[in-house]
């Protein structure tokens, strides 16, 4: 689609194999494969490259929203994956702020 952050699978691939390591806090738009990325049909819409960059730098925490259905808290492999998202896909507010304490 034409939306903003879309870039295809190749260039998805070479940014998260370039990026630094060093972190704990990763801050991303969209969700990691597999992790609260299922839109309201059940199809997963996160990055499997961003993954296999989760999986490898294992942040503490990872923060990212776009997925609307997806919004909560999931904890894996030492990292707590939140998922802000506020809104429903109409734009409306269904859920409270997510407050981490880090």
């Amino acid at each position: 689609m034409n939306w903003g952050f879309m870039q295809d699978d190749e260039t998805r691939e070479r940014y998260w194999k370039n990026m630094i390591e060093g972190m704990d806090v990763l801050v991303t738009h969209g969700p990691p494969m597999g992790i609260r990325g299922k839109i309201e049909d059940g199809t997963e819409i996160g990055c499997q490259y961003l993954r296999e960059f989760v999986d490898r730098v294992k942040p503490k925490y990872h923060f990212f929203g776009h997925n609307h259905a997806g919004a909560g808290i999931q904890n894996g492999d030492g990292t707590m994956f939140v998922n802000a998202a506020l809104l429903t896909e109409h734009y409306q507010m269904c859920k409270p702020p997510i407050v981490v304490n880090i």
